[in-house]
C-alpha cells in the first residue's frame, strides 16, 4: 500500500468520523489529509516527514482559520437555557413549614428542601404560599 493511499484512507476515515463526532474538526482533519495524498501524488511532497509536517500545517491552518469561517454558517444544535435561578423560582407554589410573620423570616417548603422565607403578611403553617422573588437565600412569598 503506498503513502498516498493510506493519507486517501486516513482522510475520508476522519472524513466519515465526523458524522458520528460532530463539530468540523474530524472533517477537517480528514480534508487535510486528503490535500497531503494529493499533494504526495503530484510530486510537491516528497518524504513521510515532509508529508506528516504538511499534515500538521495544513490542519492547524483550517483549524484556526477557515473552521471558524464555516462554524459561523453552519451552526450546530445549542440551546440556550435560562440560567437565572430567581426567575426560574418566581411564580412558584410552596408550602409553609414554619410561621411567617409580617417582616419576620420562617420557613417554606420547596423541592424537598426548606428555604428561609419572608413576607410583608403573615402566614400560617400549612398554608400555601407564591414566590415574588428572592433575596439571597430567603425568598420573598406572598400568601396565596
Amino acid at each position: 500500500m503506498s503513502s498516498i493511499e493510506i493519507w486517501i484512507i486516513v482522510g475520508l476515515v476522519l472524513m466519515a468520523m465526523e458524522l458520528a463526532l460532530p463539530g468540523a474538526v474530524v472533517a477537517f482533519l480528514g480534508f487535510s489529509a486528503l490535500i497531503v495524498a494529493g499533494c504526495i501524488y503530484f510530486g510537491f511532497i516528497e518524504s513521510p516527514m515532509e508529508a506528516i509536517t504538511a499534515y500538521f500545517i495544513i490542519s492547524i491552518f483550517f483549524l484556526i482559520f477557515i473552521r471558524g469561517f464555516f462554524t459561523k454558517f453552519f451552526e450546530g444544535d445549542t440551546s440556550k437555557d435560562n440560567t437565572n435561578e430567581d426567575d426560574e423560582l418566581k411564580g412558584r407554589l410552596v408550602v409553609v413549614a414554619e410561621d411567617i410573620k409580617a417582616h419576620v423570616p420562617g420557613r417554606v417548603k420547596l423541592q424537598e428542601s426548606t428555604w428561609a422565607a419572608q413576607a410583608e403578611h403573615s402566614i400560617k403553617q400549612g398554608e400555601s404560599a407564591r414566590v415574588i422573588g428572592r433575596d439571597g437565600n430567603t425568598l420573598l412569598v406572598e400568601p396565596v
